[in-house]
């Protein structure tokens, strides 16, 4: 048996890394996802509200926006770790603001 000690261990090596140690991990790795897929999809959004802004002549055929949308989708990895997944946040934030 685990003392509570060795838990919190295997717990926060689990969060580190990425890797699901309970029901909270599965719940956490899947917040992670899904967050990564919600900035890929505002992206997306964003990317197609400022090409309709531009006048017709300058929007082109779309294809560099749907190049965007599937390199994004392509960098969504499930199983990042935690550390990594906040300093992507954090550096979108700052690249936002």
């Amino acid at each position: 048996m685990l003392t509570p000690k060795q838990k919190a261990i295997i717990w926060a090596l689990g969060i580190i890394f990425g890797v699901p140690t309970s029901i909270y991990g599965v719940q956490w790795t899947l917040t992670k996802f899904a967050k990564q897929q919600v900035n890929c999809l505002s992206d997306a959004s964003q990317a197609a509200i400022e090409l309709t802004e531009k006048p017709i002549s300058e929007q082109g055929d779309g294809s560099q926006l749907s190049k965007g949308f599937t390199t994004c989708r392509k960098k969504i990895d499930p199983n990042k770790g935690t550390v990594d997944f906040f300093k992507e946040e954090i550096d979108r934030h700052k690249s936002k603001t």
